[in-house]
């Protein structure tokens, strides 16, 4: 089959595994959209299989790459004796498949949207990104449900998102500790934690080097989102187990299918066995990314077969939720010859 013989092609071009499920979902995608970002969106695969692929659909002459991206005849003919079809929106359109309502935090939602109007914008030389202020508050939702923030001792491992704002509003967390590298982020927090009495402890950290002893053990849960490579995960959801109580805690994180292919969901998984921990939850799609702004600086765009900037949101994460086990054991060891931010699979840097 034709889906085969790509599959043989592409494996000598990058160095992460993926199968021919992975292909019929990029060629669904192409019957729906002609627009790139939506393409990796719709598809969710990482980035640089998208790209790849619709190089060598051009190459054979399936597709053809001008101003848009569209399936040449012959490329219709062959993918629709696949049995390829379009894809089609099923989430629910009330709470947008996370599973949550929010309507209890709208108050708060329009509070917190005002205030981070003036963060700092994102920086690519960490990586970063923030989600929408709706996702934002889901996951304080969904984290209250499970009984993670009430009178809790709360630890940010990274803050772009600014959590830590929103939960200080929301006065639910018996105190908040953020611990962020960035020094714009640092002074937005602190300024915004004493003009509204949010009470918010903020640390300057670098997350490949170890938690200070007296973070050890000493948390109820903890929320990050680390950039997407092995490296990242054993900084920052590693330091965060290790943030935890000795009689248990639990853990919130986002993980995409942009830039972790399942190979590398495998790789993670593994890892929170190992640590004692268990994943309780992972919902699909639950975190929006707003656009960045420095699109075009970003390895993404390189890889582009089309050179403009995406126009609606395309990034998105789904939500971990891990939980602790008896004789539970975090990573915290240093991590300072590795590279935290870029593998093969990343696009967003």
């Amino acid at each position: 089959m034709l889906l085969d013989e790509l599959l043989k092609e592409l494996e000598f071009k990058l160095d992460f595994p993926f199968t021919t499920k992975s292909l019929e979902r990029i060629i669904i995608a192409l019957n729906t959209t002609n627009d790139f970002w939506e393409i990796v969106d719709y598809s969710d695969e990482p980035l640089p299989l998208v790209a790849e692929v619709l190089k060598l659909l051009e190459k054979k002459e399936l597709l053809k790459i001008s101003s848009n991206i569209k399936l040449t005849k012959k490329g219709k003919n062959t993918f629709a004796a696949l049995g390829s079809f379009s894809w089609k929106n099923i989430k629910c359109q009330t709470c947008q498949g996370r599973t949550i309502s929010i309507r209890h935090y709208k108050k708060l939602l329009d509070k917190f949207a005002d205030i981070q109007k003036d963060r700092p914008s994102p920086k690519i030389e960490y990586d970063q990104g923030y989600i929408t202020p709706e996702s934002l508050f889901a996951k304080i939702a969904f984290a209250d449900a499970k009984g993670d923030l009430r009178n809790k001792n709360i630890l940010i491992l990274g803050d772009d998102d600014l959590l830590s704002i929103a939960l200080g509003l929301t006065k639910l967390p018996f105190n908040i500790t953020v611990l962020e590298i960035d020094s714009r982020l640092i002074d937005f927090i602190s300024t915004t934690s004493a003009k509204y009495n949010l009470s918010i402890e903020v640390h300057q950290k670098d997350l490949s080097e170890p938690l200070q002893k007296e973070l050890l053990n000493r948390f109820d849960t903890f929320f990050t989102d680390p950039s997407e490579t092995i490296a990242a995960f054993n900084a920052f959801i590693g330091r965060g187990v290790s943030s935890l109580k000795k009689n248990g805690g639990s853990g919130y994180f986002g993980l995409t299918h942009r830039e972790a292919s399942l190979y590398k969901w495998s790789k993670l998984q593994h890892f929170i066995l190992e640590m004692n921990a268990v994943i309780t939850d992972i919902i699909y799609n639950f975190q929006d990314y707003v656009n960045w702004g420095y699109e075009k600086d970003m390895r993404a765009f390189q890889l582009s077969p089309i050179k403009t900037i995406p126009q609606n949101n395309w990034y998105r994460s789904c939500l971990y939720r891990i939980e602790t086990l008896p004789r539970f054991k975090g990573f915290n060891l240093p991590l300072l010859n590795h590279d935290l931010f870029n593998d093969s699979e990343s696009s967003t840097t």
